[in-house]
């Protein structure tokens, strides 16, 4: 019994370790921007504000689209710098969290700059 504890307790500080250590990779900003941007693009792309094509050609919606993210992303980091924010132990869940929250910021950044950008009025008479 006092074995099966042992052996359970150690298991636990095994997978603690791997999680932390799987973490403290993830936290890296690069791979972090990574996934963040992936997921913005995946959005803009299931919304039609984009296509494949778009991204295969470079477009200039592709290209503003990029550049958003990577302003945001800078962003964050100027954020956590002036917080003085310090990477503390955190769990698979709160890193994925923390990622979704940002790429949540992103899309509605996104959103809010394609609404308030100026429209082209059209003229001349349809009737």
């Amino acid at each position: 019994m006092l074995m099966d504890k042992y052996v359970e307790k150690l298991e636990l500080d095994v997978a603690s370790k791997f999680e932390q250590s799987v973490v403290s990779v993830l936290m890296k900003d690069d791979y972090e921007s990574k996934y963040i941007k992936a997921r913005v693009l995946d959005a803009c792309f299931k919304a039609e504000l984009i296509e494949v094509i778009d991204r295969d050609v470079y477009s200039e919606r592709f290209d503003w689209v990029e550049k958003v993210i990577e302003m945001n992303l800078a962003s964050f980091k100027l954020l956590d710098i002036a917080e003085k924010k310090q990477i503390k132990a955190m769990s698979l869940r709160e890193v994925r969290e923390v990622a979704d929250a940002k790429v949540e910021a992103i899309i509605k950044n996104i959103v809010k700059r394609v609404l308030n950008a100026p429209q082209e009025f059209p003229m001349g008479s349809n009737i």
